[in-house]
Parts: structure tokens; sequence; C-alpha cells
């Protein structure tokens, strides 16, 4: 299963770098954070997404018109694939926590998932708030604590987990860091029974248009993800 999903990821990454329509469609879906629609699509605007990994979301940021920087504690072998197709800039062994940036360097900051491992998370957001100019965009997605996996279970989704946030709380830990919550939203669906089966459904098999009707039989606060949106204020 493991090489299957590899093999989806890798097929998702070529759709990604040929097929304008695929990218437009995708980059305005909530499981990948509704960011053509979120971020202003200012010509030459930059992005940094921090915790990039293989890479996707760098693809479609670059895609969508975006200077991309995407950064990494490691490097993954598909980062020469965006060297040789996008203007993207990729730095390895970068961590949340001290930022290699000067003050108000870009004008957003995209987080999907990392502040799910970082060993200070307070610390992390006041890199992206340090980096972001003001008025930039903030987004930030991570694992819901009280999603329905967890509750039923009483497990964590990945035991690898340091630092679990419900909305409310996701919220008000952007909101301490100088930025203003301008919109929050869940989303995803993950069983109580067979995780590793349901991650390979998810990556390989299953269209969106199944995992959103799944989704929406859940309470937001049992959802898979949280996602908030927030605007950098004039102090970074």
């Amino acid at each position: 299963m493991t090489r299957q999903i590899v093999v989806a990821h890798d097929r998702f990454l070529e759709q990604t770098l040929t097929d304008p329509q695929f990218v437009q469609r995708i980059a305005a879906h909530v499981q990948h954070a509704r960011l053509s629609a979120i971020l202003p699509s200012t010509p030459g605007a930059t992005v940094l997404e921090l915790g990039c990994g293989p890479g996707k979301y760098v693809a479609i940021l670059d895609r969508l018109g975006f200077d991309v920087t995407g950064v990494d504690p490691v490097t993954f072998p598909s980062w020469e694939i965006l060297r040789r197709q996008t203007r993207a800039r990729l730095l390895d062994g970068v961590r949340a926590e001290q930022l290699p940036f000067a003050d108000g360097t870009f004008d957003h900051v995209v987080c999907l998932g990392t502040l799910l491992y970082v060993d200070d998370p307070g610390l992390a957001l006041t890199e992206m708030a340090r980096v972001i100019r003001p008025g930039g965009r903030l987004v930030v997605r991570t694992v819901n604590r009280t999603n329905l996996y967890s509750r039923r279970t009483g497990q964590v989704i990945d035991p690898a987990s340091k630092n679990l946030y419900s909305l409310d709380e996701l919220a008000a830990a952007v909101e301490r860091h100088g930025f203003t919550v301008d919109e929050r939203f869940s989303y995803g669906f993950l069983p109580p029974v067979f995780k590793n089966f349901w991650w390979y459904l998810v990556s390989v098999w299953l269209p969106l248009s199944v995992q959103d009707r799944l989704s929406d039989l859940l309470a937001p606060s049992r959802r898979w993800n949280n996602t908030v949106v927030a605007t950098a204020g004039a102090g970074g």
C-alpha cells in the first residue's frame, strides 16, 4: 500500500505541473485549504510554505502564479522535479522555530500540517508573524484534537504528534501571535477503525466528491483537520 501511496503522490505532482485546469480545481477545494480563494493573486506575490515536505503545495502555489519558497528540515527526492519545472526555491535544514529570513520577507505564509510536529509551536507562530508582511495572509492547517477517530479510540492519529488543537484553540493560538482570524473551517472524515487502510483509500482511490459527503456527515468538531486563515497585523 505504501508504494501505491507514493505513486499516487507522484501522479498528483505530475498532473499539478502539467494540467492548469486540474490546479484550479484542486486549489479551490477545502481539502487543499481553498488556497486559490484565500490568497490574493497579486502578480509576483511571495509565499513561504513552512514544512513543505515532498512539495505538492509548492507545485500548486507555483502554478497559481506565486513566487514560492518551500522549507523543511529534510530533503525529498521530488524536490529535483520541482527545481526543474517550477521557479520555487527549496531549502532543507530549516526548522519552524528559527527561520533564516529577514523580518517581513514574505507576502503570505502557508503552514499545512507542520504545526503538529514542531517542538515549540508558540515560537513557530512568532517566527511566522515575524517573516510575514503587515496585511499578509497566514493559512494554518493541522489535525483536529477532537476528531472522530481520537474521540472514539482515545488515540492520536499520528503517534509523532506533539501539538493538537481544536478549531477554537488553533484560532486562539494564531490570534495570540498578532494575527486577526478571518476564517476557520474543518474538513475530513477518518473512521475509528482501519486507520491505515483508510489513509490508503483517501490517498489512492477515494474521489473528492465521496470524501466531501463523508466529511459533511460529521459535526465540524469531529472532522479530521482544522484550518485557520488570518491576516498579519501592523506589528508583524
